[in-house]
């Protein structure tokens, strides 16, 4: 099996920006770029209901125009397409909550408005190329003034909270291996994202270098607090995420799926690349939005996340912990909120962090029906740790 070593992976949009001057704004409020998304609702859902007060904004005024009246808000409707005409919308904020995925597509620019204003960034992406990019504008932003704060969503909050407190329990960590499983459905943009990453494959943490890994790579029978699940390699942001945050060189991360869907992965590993097809692409893009809504109001009450950590050491010492979480796009609204207020009442110094790193360990904790769970590795089965 040949395994692709890469320095860095950055997709063409974040390439050659150009360095734009910053200007000192007057601070006012933030605005929530996508609101009207389906995750975007839910976002606005939360801060109202804590009373705040941002603007909204997106591609449809209709749309946009329409939430932000149901709620009281202002509202502004813009594309990405402009760094000046993302300049001109949120100048005198003085914050960015951007939750239009995907990521890969969205960010750079919405990134180079919020720096040349001096504005704080937050996002809720999981892509790891995009947090792969934003970690390379720390000296930027501290030049700028500005906090840049990725993953402020489900992932990467519950795992990079899980990471840092497992590098506290075993400060010589080499490897790191994150796993989750829910019942829950996927959103639009999720699924968006999901078609951006398959041509590229699956990607570890190897040596500390993003090294690329077919998909679906290892099977292993993961111990969750629920049970044993079936589990598979897949490229979530934590591969980039937990490195910075942690420092640990080796990295995998898992989903909890069914052994027969595994081996289906495996299987059209070659097919992969179709997707990566312009015409195809649009095609997904299309059934995406026609047929897939997203969890409903009963998977928000009823679905839970399992979450799991390991951690080993150079002489084979491990830790494990469990954590469990509401439903992911409920607990993102959540977490994603709450970083704005906490980084307007309290930001750290400009730079870039990741959510555990700029909030602390404990951000997890400060979380509704949010349970961490010590692991006795004595009581618990091995099988974990078999793969296929």
């Amino acid at each position: 099996m040949v395994i692709e070593t890469i320095a860095t992976i950055r997709p063409k949009p974040f390439e050659h920006m150009p360095r734009l001057p910053y200007t000192a704004p007057h601070k006012a409020g933030f605005l929530v770029y996508g609101a009207a998304g389906y995750t975007g609702k839910l976002i606005v859902t939360e801060a109202v209901k804590r009373g705040l007060v941002p603007v909204l904004a997106g591609l449809s005024e209709t749309q946009i125009t329409t939430l932000a009246n149901s709620h009281g808000l202002k509202s502004a409707t813009f594309n990405l397409e402009s760094v000046e005409t993302i300049r001109t919308n949120i100048r005198g904020m003085n914050a960015v909550l951007h939750a239009a995925g995907p990521f890969s597509s969205t960010a750079a620019k919405m990134l180079e408005a919020c720096l040349a204003e001096g504005v704080h960034y937050l996002d809720i992406t999981g892509e790891v190329q995009v947090l792969e990019h934003i970690f390379t504008l720390n000296e930027r932003a501290k030049e700028c003034g500005c906090v840049l704060i990725p993953g402020t969503g489900f992932d990467v909050v519950p795992t990079d909270c899980l990471a840092i407190m497992l590098k506290s329990q075993l400060p010589d960590a080499v490897r790191l291996q994150l796993a989750f499983h829910t019942n829950s459905k996927l959103s639009p943009g999720t699924w968006k994202a999901t078609l951006e990453a398959i041509p590229h494959g699956g990607i570890i943490r190897q040596d500390g270098v993003l090294t690329r890994v077919p998909h679906a790579w290892k099977l292993r029978r993961i111990l969750y607090d629920d049970g044993h699940v079936w589990s598979m390699t897949v490229p979530w942001g934590d591969v980039s995420s937990a490195y910075f945050s942690t420092g640990i060189p080796h990295i995998e991360t898992y989903v909890g799926t069914s052994l027969s869907l595994s081996i289906v992965m495996r299987l059209v590993r070659q097919f992969a690349g179709i997707t990566a097809r312009p015409t195809v692409r649009q095609w997904l893009y299309a059934f995406v939005d026609r047929f897939v809504k997203g969890p409903d109001e009963n998977d928000h009450t009823e679905q839970i996340v399992h979450l799991r950590g390991d951690v080993w050491n150079a002489k084979g010492k491990h830790v494990a912990m469990q954590l469990t979480t509401p439903e992911g796009y409920i607990f993102t609204a959540r977490a994603a909120v709450q970083s704005v207020q906490m980084l307007l009442e309290s930001p750290p110094s400009p730079g870039v962090y990741t959510p555990a790193m700029a909030f602390g360990q404990d951000f997890i904790r400060t979380f509704e029906d949010v349970h961490v769970i010590e692991v006795d590795l004595e009581e618990s089965a091995v099988s974990q740790f078999e793969r296929i």
